[in-house]
């Protein structure tokens, strides 16, 4: 349904394919089920609008204001979010494959279940956001800040994640195997049962991070700090480390306790 009559009226004519809406004033607008695909709506004000399924597919929402709006199950594969807020936004369930979303300013937005497989995420502010399910598989968030993020169960792999911010994130059970981590912050992160097979971890931040029951196998982690970090129960299979001696070796249980991990018993 289409109802822009309150406040603003606009021709509902104009919502369609291909439309041009750029820098509308659409806040509260019901856009449910509107097909928009490729439309320019660069600038719009969308706050707490209802896109629930609409079929936005390669539209230009570039520094679009969406707070708080809801486009759960929405169509938003190829969409331009470059720059736009997305403050508290629930897009429960919607395709967002491919979709450019460098800088987006989204936290605390709800993606579980979300599809966002080669998307550009990079410098994205998305702490405290919910991720949770969501596939996020080749995705680029260099430099984003995930921090708090919930991403249990979320499929990362080969995910570009350097120099990303995701401290304090919970990534219990998530997939990231392949991914690029170096120079990642997961000082506080949980990574209970993620599969981090083949990632590489170089001088990542570790700190208080738990890696319980983790898979570790073919990971690269040299130069990460590893102080305090709960690797008791993960699987260090052609692991690899800086040790203390500035070596690069294969891990144990003993050289990451002696890199400062939490290791029980070390070997």
């Amino acid at each position: 349904m289409v109802d822009l009559a309150d406040e603003h009226p606009v021709d509902e004519s104009l919502i369609r394919s291909e439309a041009h809406l750029g820098g509308l004033e659409l806040t509260n607008a019901d856009l449910a089920d509107a097909t928009l695909t490729d439309a320019t709506l660069t600038e719009t004000v969308l706050r707490f609008c209802t896109l629930t399924r609409a079929d936005l597919r390669g539209a230009d929402l570039a520094e679009a204001d969406l707070l708080k709006a809801s486009a759960n199950n929405a169509d938003l594969r190829d969409v331009v979010l470059r720059d736009a807020i997305l403050t508290g936004a629930d897009l429960t369930g919607s395709r967002l494959a491919h979709a450019d979303l460098a800088g987006a300013h989204a936290p605390d937005a709800a993606l579980p279940e979300a599809t966002l497989a080669g998307a550009d995420l990079t410098d994205a502010v998305a702490y405290e956001s919910d991720l949770r399910n969501a596939r996020l598989e080749n995705a680029d968030l260099v430099e984003a800040n995930l921090r708090a993020a919930a991403l249990g169960g979320a499929d990362l792999g080969a995910v570009d994640l350097r120099d990303a911010y995701v401290a304090g994130a919970d990534l219990g059970n998530a997939s990231l195997v392949g991914a690029d981590l170096r120079g990642v912050s997961l000082a506080g992160a949980d990574l209970t049962g993620a599969n981090l097979a083949e990632t590489d971890l170089g001088d990542a931040d570790l700190t208080d991070a738990t890696l319980r029951k983790a898979d570790l196998t073919g990971a690269d982690l040299s130069g990460a700090t590893l102080r305090a970090t709960d690797a008791s129960t993960a699987t260090l299979r052609d692991t690899r480390v800086v040790d203390h001696r500035g070596e690069r070796v294969y891990a144990t249980k003993r050289t990451l306790h002696d890199l400062g991990a939490v290791v029980h018993p070390p070997e």
